[in-house]
């Protein structure tokens, strides 16, 4: 009785692993906004439907005959099999998947040095339009509280002249209506007080254009102050006017690093900044204009361009878009990240090759719910390798 409750209870984790797995993949791709809400359907059915898939779960070889000591008889043959064989193997990933991330807390080339958790009032900072999402006052909802963190990143040994940089990581501030921009303007401020010597947005500014007029209250005050630049995101992309953005960004002082290549220096030393707003907007910037000896920094919205920097020995790469996975489960992590590598880049510091990664939680949402998985603000101070 054990046995098969653990073979049915092992099916269902794997293949609701599986159903999150492609939904992220989805995600992490370019799709029309009205596909992917139709896709998402299917995946709400299929979470309905799972438990019946567990219950329904017979014997591996049912169809198959048991007298045999064939190896050929282990090989399932029917679609139930198939089926059956598949979510085993989807669990096994997931068991995978939650070893890497406890792997990656301790493999990760940099550290958390202080933070600092503001709660703001809801009462104070909530839109006319909040009512539209209850999940904001649901009790743990951390959304209300934005994480001020400290950070070093340990860049490889090639960039030591660069030790001490201080940089102001912003993603995802999905201007949508819930918060009010007062709350907006008083975030702003408290970050501006981290004391960076550059601030760096990557990407998904807007979600209706209503709120396009924020940004210039909002976004300017930091560009008269420090460099700033910026790439869009794939709510840019799908839920407003890109160009629109482009031309107020422009009129606040960021600079658009969307597809390009921009030269400049930070502590009087030679820095190649990248962006990239694939796989939704753009071409990948020519890397052939990275200055040798330069520290090369990639500001792409999605993480998965990693593999696209750590190709080209790119210094640094700054990302956002998953927002951390939004729920984060104790031990197992999240399990819904849009990334075609699931939820392997969620959040925090990574390393591929010599490049190394941060990615951010993130401000906002267009999903305004937080399980364990705060959004966040990040002052990131370069070190090096010994």
């Amino acid at each position: 009785m054990l046995l098969e409750f653990l073979q049915r209870f092992f099916v269902w984790v794997g293949f609701c692993w599986l159903l999150a797995n492609w939904t992220n993949a989805l995600h992490g791709n370019k799709h029309p906004r009205k596909l992917l809400d139709k896709l998402l359907i299917l995946h709400h059915l299929g979470l309905l439907i799972s438990p019946l898939i567990m219950l329904g779960m017979v014997e591996f070889s049912s169809s198959q005959d048991k007298t045999s000591n064939s190896w050929m008889s282990m090989i399932p043959t029917s679609p139930r099999d198939l089926l059956v064989t598949a979510c085993y193997l989807g669990c096994l990933g997931f068991a995978l998947q939650i070893i890497r991330f406890q792997g990656q807390k301790l493999t990760a080339p940099g550290k958390v040095l202080s933070q600092q958790t503001v709660m703001f009032p809801i009462e104070k900072y909530k839109s006319s339009q909040a009512h539209k999402r209850r999940w904001l006052y649901m009790p743990g909802n951390e959304i209300w509280e934005l994480d001020f963190n400290y950070k070093e990143l340990y860049l490889d040994v090639r960039f030591k002249g660069y030790q001490g940089m201080k940089i102001l990581h912003l993603s995802d501030m999905h201007l949508i209506g819930f918060m009010n921009l007062e709350y907006y303007l008083d975030v702003i401020e408290r970050a501006m007080a981290m004391q960076p010597d550059v601030i760096i947005f990557s990407g998904d500014l807007l979600d209706h254009d209503q709120f396009r007029t924020w940004l210039e209250p909002i976004f300017k005050p930091m560009a008269e102050k420090v460099p700033c630049y910026y790439v869009l995101g794939n709510h840019d992309w799908s839920k407003s006017n890109p160009e629109a953005t482009r031309e107020i960004m422009q009129e606040c002082g960021w600079v658009d690093l969307a597809g390009k290549v921009v030269q400049t220096t930070w502590q009087e030393q030679p820095v190649s900044l990248c962006g990239s707003e694939l796989p939704w907007m753009n071409e990948s910037p020519d890397s052939s204009q990275i200055m040798e000896g330069a520290l090369s920094v990639l500001v792409s919205h999605s993480p998965d361009q990693i593999s696209w920097g750590a190709k080209r020995e790119i210094g640094l790469v700054l990302a956002g878009h998953t927002h951390g996975g939004q729920i984060v489960f104790p031990f197992i992590g999240p399990i819904y990240s849009p990334s075609v590598y699931g939820t392997q880049y969620s959040a925090g510091i990574f390393k591929c090759q010599k490049t190394i990664m941060h990615v951010s939680r993130g401000i906002g949402g267009e999903n305004p719910l937080r399980l364990n998985c705060p959004p966040e603000i990040t002052l990131l101070t370069l070190r090096t390798v010994a």
